[in-house]
């Protein structure tokens, strides 16, 4: 054998190493990362009976309407999102698999969510003549979708029982939306259930309020399910103690005027649609709570809050930027029980206006809530967020519906946002941030004092690596943004994280 074809069998050998080597590599991380059924993906299903291309052409008609939208494109949002639930549970009766790119949770989990972040929107949205939602098939019953879901999902002995509540666990997180929607639909639900089912709900819920929990806004999670177990005459002393443990905790991370820091992240939208969202309840299941503390630093929060909402959207930045039609969430509580700090027309112009914006630019699609800032956008989506993840945006209409019951709001005259007014620049000194804004364009930018002098990070974008990555070890591996998120000087509704172009 000459020296040449000996060498090249060499070479020969050497590569067929190293790609047994990279195979034996990529299945050892694949049996070590591998998400649970993150192969499987729900194919997206066109709603008949309230077509999406009705529901933006209804939002982009009055996308820069002072003088308001009225309830109508509400109701049919909502009930082509209700159609979507309905659509996704499809013959399953406590999970919603709906499509879209699934989170590091698994399956499974991520369906447990696509029925409980619908549960307290669904909750609101019941009234005494709503219930029946019309589908392909018919119309549907709502309160019995939610019902079937609650009693199979907190049965152990059910195909679909959502399993027991553990330590830091993502169910933890789900129960704080069961027992908020159980509670908003009270007089609907509660008397539908026997008291073999009813004990079975209860037990589920009292699980989840023992539970060690992260710091933050995780904090608040047991507190609402634990007030809303003893609002059901559930409760025991341990579990009470448990969460005013947990409130006290909580309260540590207080910073001044209005502003809780959330750990590890600091300051964000969570303190909009987490933190204010979570304590607004609490108060209204117990009012002998925390009403002062709470009430009160609601109204200095959205004294400053308000500023950040514009006809072109919000100056997102953070984590989590797909519950953004969610950023209207504390001001429309605040409208119902501080109006004094926001207006019920003021809350309703924001709220108008950040639908509008983001709904006609593709934040809802085939019966779902987009996991972007507009439309789906996987560079922005964390690891922890499914495909039903992101019906957290609902949040707004949950308290608009909510608010709605106990004053109008749908028809209430709007008024004029901040940058609607005039130009400002008004400061909030905890978390260091500063709104200013133009009149003459409608554009509010958000100036962070800790990252001035910062060079603006570009948004890390989702590509060929992360697919191959992902196709490799079978999990999320989306891009690390924490950067262009977090650590920018600026953050505008001139230059959005994201491509936000209306969908026709």
């Amino acid at each position: 054998m000459s020296l040449r074809r000996w060498l090249l069998g060499l070479v020969a050998l050497g590569v067929v190493g190293l790609v047994v080597l990279a195979v034996g590599a990529g299945l050892f991380l694949r049996k070590k990362n591998e998400v649970e059924g993150f192969r499987l993906r729900a194919e997206p299903i066109a709603m008949t009976a309230q077509p999406v291309a009705d529901v933006r052409r209804t939002f982009a008609a009055e996308a820069s309407a002072v003088a308001g939208l009225g309830r109508e494109p509400y109701d049919l949002v909502a009930a082509h999102l209700l159609e979507g639930f309905l659509a996704y549970r499809g013959d399953e009766r406590a999970k919603a698999y709906y499509p879209g790119a699934p989170s590091r949770h698994g399956r499974e989990v991520d369906a447990v969510e696509g029925f409980t972040r619908v549960f307290p929107f669904a909750a609101a949205w019941l009234g005494e003549s709503n219930d029946l939602v019309e589908t392909a098939e018919g119309p549907a019953s709502v309160a019995q979708a939610l019902l079937d879901g609650l009693v199979a999902g907190t049965d152990p002995g059910h195909p679909e029982y959502w399993g027991e509540p553990e330590g830091f666990d993502q169910r933890i997180v789900e129960a704080s939306d069961i027992a908020l929607g159980l509670w908003i639909a009270r007089d609907r639900l509660w008397p539908m259930l026997d008291e073999a089912q009813r004990e079975r709900v209860l037990d589920w819920l009292r699980a989840a309020a023992r539970q060690q929990v992260f710091q933050g806004v995780w904090q608040l999670y047991p507190v609402l399910v634990e007030r809303v177990v003893d609002a059901l005459d559930g409760s025991t002393a341990q579990t009470t103690m448990r969460a005013r443990t947990a409130y006290e905790r909580f309260e540590m991370q207080y910073r001044g005027g209005g502003w809780y820091a959330d750990v590890p992240k600091g300051f964000d939208y969570y303190n909009a649609w987490g933190m204010h969202y979570a304590l607004f309840w609490i108060d209204q299941v117990d009012p002998g709570w925390d009403r002062e503390r709470i009430r009160s630093r609601l109204a200095e929060f959205a004294g400053f809050y308000k500023h950040l909402f514009s006809p072109h959207g919000v100056p997102l930045m953070g984590h989590s930027l797909c519950y953004r039609l969610a950023a209207p969430a504390p001001l429309v509580a605040a409208s119902l029980v501080v109006p004094s700090a926001v207006s019920p027309g003021e809350a309703m112009r924001a709220l108008d206006a950040t639908w509008s914006y983001y709904v006609a630019r593709g934040a809802i699609d085939q019966g779902r809530v987009t996991q972007g800032v507009c439309a789906d956008d996987p560079a922005l989506l964390d690891g922890y967020a499914g495909a039903a993840s992101c019906l957290w945006s609902l949040r707004s209409l949950v308290l608009a519906y909510y608010a709605d019951r106990h004053q109008p709001m749908f028809e209430r005259e709007r008024e004029p946002l901040p940058v609607e007014r005039g130009d400002f620049s008004v400061h909030a000194e905890a978390p260091g941030w500063r709104a200013e804004a133009s009149q003459a364009d409608g554009h509010v930018r958000l100036l962070i004092d800790a990252n001035q002098g910062n060079t603006p990070a570009p948004v890390r974008r989702y590509g060929w690596r992360e697919s191959l990555k992902e196709w490799l070890v079978r999990a999320p591996r989306r891009p690390d943004n924490a950067e262009a998120l977090y650590h920018r000087p600026m953050y505008s509704t001139a230059e959005p994280l994201s491509a936000c172009e209306v969908v026709h």
